[in-house]
């Protein structure tokens, strides 16, 4: 599996994109690798582009990742739009997105790019509170 994602802070914007076969254990450690960037802000709205994947997951384990999703402290609470044209990824992303009201942030799943933007283009605007994690020191002189 291949992973690339841009975080866009200027527009609160994160796009993801996965190549290949998709597992669970890989995209777990995606979505660590996304927590860990000191970029990342939760609130931020996103696309996730799967055009060029293989989603190998079965309802185990979409499972899985609404729990490690739900248990973490990090997780997006933005509005998150899913590209898959293939109908196996569509199907794997309507499974995710029966389980998504348990985390608490909206999903929506397209079948081309540009009904992903419009989509987010249309959602309304709203302030972002500074991610939970994030502490300011003092500075020294």
């Amino acid at each position: 599996m291949d992973f690339q994602y841009t975080i866009y802070p200027e527009k609160e914007f994160v796009e993801e994109r996965f190549q290949g076969t998709v597992e669970i254990k890989g995209l777990i450690e995606a979505l660590q690798q996304i927590f860990a960037d000191p970029a990342w802000n939760p609130q931020y709205n996103g696309i996730v582009d799967l055009r060029e994947a293989n989603m190998e997951l079965r309802y185990p384990d979409v499972r899985t990742l609404v729990d490690f999703q739900k248990s973490h402290p990090l997780t997006s609470q933005g509005q998150w739009a899913f590209i898959a044209d293939k109908d196996k990824n569509f199907g794997t992303m309507r499974m995710f997105h029966a389980l998504s009201s348990e985390l608490g942030f909206e999903v929506n799943i397209f079948k081309t790019k540009a009904e992903a933007m419009a989509w987010h283009d249309q959602l309304p605007l709203r302030p972002l509170n500074p991610p939970a994690q994030q502490t300011i020191s003092p500075l020294h002189s």
